[in-house]
């Protein structure tokens, strides 16, 4: 790294936190939207299940960021680190869109920095009572950022479907936080179908390596939000799952039947030695 391209970094970082130092400062909820999320992940970390004790509509990474910020914090100081942690996603999707810009567009420097800096103004523009609030779409956006990343790289000259695979990987991370950032699956598909049109081979298993990509991490990710659960309260979820075999009729039948197959074993192995 160059001491002109050092000097741009410093400086994006100082425009994230000097646009958005007040929220380093409030360690209450500085939205509907961060009370709503605040809300949720104590009642995560008080043993909740997400989605079935303890409800909202957006998918499960946001209040997974909240809880742990939350555990790591408290709930004042909590705030303070997620407001922290999202200046650094900002952060980091400017320094994507710079390089993006520098290495896809061709771009000079100055015209590289400016569009990052703007992206770093416009986070804080958005709405006058949302607009420093640490929200799904900004930490969509750099897993979305990135993700254009890869894919830019990856279908330059010789196509190399490991980087493919990260592109699914990186928009169902996105669309773990907001779902609308799987939107960018079916466009990667299209862009490689047509820029690779006379190689169908290659678009046909681009487009299995996305897909993998996509299938591993929503299992990934479904397991490490089983795993947060489980280690949050183990013994809630022992109750929830007794719970649950209480209610489900086919699993009591079943489990009746077992007992009973059961019983009727130990009845002939206990018979067995007189019948001798």
């Amino acid at each position: 790294m160059t001491t002109a391209s050092r000097r741009v970094t410093w400086l994006l970082l100082l425009a994230c936190v000097g646009l958005r130092v007040v929220s380093l400062v409030r360690s209450s909820a500085l939205s509907d939207d961060e009370a709503i999320y605040c809300v949720t992940a104590r009642e995560m970390l008080a043993g909740r299940v997400l989605y079935r004790d303890v409800v909202d509509h957006k998918p499960p990474l946001i209040y997974v960021t909240y809880a742990a910020t939350q555990a790591a914090g408290g709930p004042r100081g909590g705030m303070i680190l997620v407001h922290a942690l999202t200046i650094l996603a900002v952060f980091a999707t400017s320094l994507l869109l710079r390089w993006i810009v520098r290495r896809h567009a061709r771009a000079d420097e100055r015209v590289a920095t400016f569009a990052a800096l703007l992206y770093i103004v416009f986070t804080t523009t958005l709405l006058d009572f949302d607009s420093l609030a640490a929200n799904c779409e900004l930490y969509m956006i750099v897993f979305l950022v990135a993700s254009v990343a890869t894919y830019l790289t990856a279908i330059e000259g010789r196509v190399r479907y490991g980087l493919l695979a990260l592109t699914g990987l990186l928009v169902v991370a996105g669309a773990l936080y907001k779902y609308q950032a799987a939107i960018h699956l079916p466009l990667y598909a299209l862009h490689l179908a047509w820029t690779h049109r006379r190689r169908p081979a290659s678009v046909v298993l681009g487009w299995l390596a996305i897909g993998a990509g996509v299938v591993g991490r929503r299992a990934a990710c479904g397991g490490l939000l089983v795993q947060v659960q489980l280690r949050l309260h183990p013994e809630r979820h022992g109750a929830a799952r007794d719970d649950h075999a209480r209610r489900d009729p086919d699993l009591v039948r079943r489990r009746g039947r077992g007992a009973a197959l059961h019983a009727r074993r130990a009845r002939r192995a206990a018979c067995a030695p007189q019948a001798r």
